[in-house]
């Protein structure tokens, strides 16, 4: 039997289903609403779009965007790829502003909500930039294209609070130290060629972004991207222009929470290296005929002989698609390739990669590791050890190389020649507790080790 009340005001409309059966004990209800249109501040089950049920909470009348409290709003996006730790937005070749950005809204109003916990127009954010049309945006260096501070640290936002910097000048004549300040105004939020890497600055919801991938390569100030936070900060608040409804829905719990897990996404976990019986990992050339060998796992780690990095090789048609490259088959073992983004997007840049903080033992055990002559010549970024996931931090380098790195930590490696490599012999960032023990680095290009940002590192008998 189905009990149907309807009842209207200005601003909400209120049509109540209440189902009845035998099985209402195993029952929940539900109130449903279109949106937050004539609600007061609070949690609500909101159908977004039909469908789409998600959890929001409502402030003056906004709906907030929060990934954190709720990853079904992914679905509502016309695209999503990561691009630092916390924060997400469209796909690269998904040249979208925010109002395109929510293809299945018709949304009316729009501010920024720094700790998603509150819509405010009167905020300064708000307020002193574009009023209900404030949204947030990643600048150009952020999504990966050039600008003319592209490569000053300096003048980069926080990578924990991200808090955007403005460069002011050098410290110097001789122009030595670059000086920057955090952003304190609205002018500097409007200060696009004067920042650093920015993942949360603001413009207009209608803001004319770049719509072409060759505008990243020319210093144009549209190649902005819309950004959103997903750890309960940098959060967007939208209201629509509907009428709100609201329903109540009687449905079996356990079909309920089926439900809102069908909406959350999941993430694949690649597997850890296999080890051998007696508890250490042996490797030998047939482990690295198709690419890097990728280390995830604490543990003991034996060269058994001389290696040579090859991958994939095609001596006949060299700059065949795929040579020297991952292959298709190979995507989910190294992210990004045959994309514009992820470690492997350029390649190769490794021959072996340590990504755990576990503690690992790398014995070369008195063999050579090296490039082929192939493979130097046809990549010319390559580390035959890199301690960490990939060989950038997030939003250095040329190009996204990631957004989640492991930084490797508690590791040793000892015992061996490090000889041809078209870059570095061993390198790494942010590690910690690393020792060198009894190497030979030979015939590199640039850097025999070098280690950015380390703490406690020991090197002894290193030729």
């Amino acid at each position: 039997v189905a009990l149907i009340m309807m009842t209207q005001s200005p601003l909400l409309v209120v049509a109540a289903t209440l189902l009845i059966s035998c099985s209402t004990a195993s029952s929940v209800g539900s109130q449903v609403y279109k949106n937050c249109n004539g609600l007061s501040d609070g949690l609500y089950d909101i159908e977004v779009t039909p469908g789409h049920v998600i959890s929001v909470q409502c402030s003056n009348e906004f709906m907030i965007i929060d990934i954190q409290r709720d990853a079904s709003w992914y679905n509502i996006l016309s695209s999503h790829q990561q691009y630092h730790q916390h924060m997400i937005g469209p796909q690269l070749n998904d040249h979208v502003n925010w109002d395109a950005f929510l293809p299945l809204l018709d949304v009316e109003h729009y501010l920024v909500s720094p700790d998603c916990s509150v819509c405010d127009n009167d905020l300064w954010l708000n307020a002193e930039m574009y009023g209900t049309q404030s949204c947030y945006y990643m600048n150009q260096i952020a999504s990966g294209c050039f600008h003319k501070n592209r490569g000053l640290p300096a003048c980069d936002m926080d990578a924990v609070s991200y808090e955007c910097k403005i460069c002011q000048g050098y410290e110097d004549e001789d122009k030595g130290t670059v000086l920057s300040r955090v952003y304190a105004s609205a002018e500097d939020y409007r200060d696009d060629a004067n920042t650093g890497i920015c993942a949360f600055t603001i413009k207009r919801n209608d803001f004319e972004v770049a719509t072409d991938f060759a505008q990243c390569f020319n210093y144009e100030l549209t190649a902005f991207k819309p950004s959103l936070g997903t750890d309960g900060r940098y959060c967007q608040c939208i209201q629509t222009k509907d009428a709100n409804e609201m329903k109540i829905v009687a449905i079996a719990s356990e079909e309920f929470k089926k439900l809102k897990a069908m909406q959350h996404a999941q993430s694949a976990v690649l597997a850890a290296p296999k080890a051998n019986v007696d508890g250490i990992t042996y490797i030998s050339n047939k482990d690295i005929e198709r690419g890097t060998y990728r280390i995830r796992k604490g543990g003991t780690y034996v060269v058994t002989e001389d290696l040579k990095f090859d991958f994939n090789n095609n001596l006949n048609e060299p700059n065949m698609e795929g040579a020297y490259y991952p292959q298709r088959d190979q995507i989910e073992d190294y992210p990004g390739a045959y994309g514009r983004a992820g470690p492997y997007f350029m390649g190769f840049f490794a021959g072996i990669t340590i990504e755990t903080t576990e503690g690992v033992v790398l014995d070369l055990n008195d063999h050579t590791i090296g490039m082929s002559k192939e493979l130097f010549y046809q990549q010319g970024f390559f580390s035959l050890i890199e301690l960490g996931s990939q060989p950038f931090l997030p939003m250095h380098g040329p190009g996204n190389f990631g957004v989640t790195p492991v930084w490797a930590e508690n590791v040793v490696i000892k015992n061996g020649i490090l000889s041809r490599s078209s870059h570095h012999g061993i390198h790494g960032n942010n590690n910690k507790n690393i020792q060198l023990l009894d190497l030979s680095v030979q015939q590199f290009v640039t850097h025999g080790i070098q280690l950015n940002g380390f703490e406690n590192v020991q090197l002894t008998d290193i030729d």
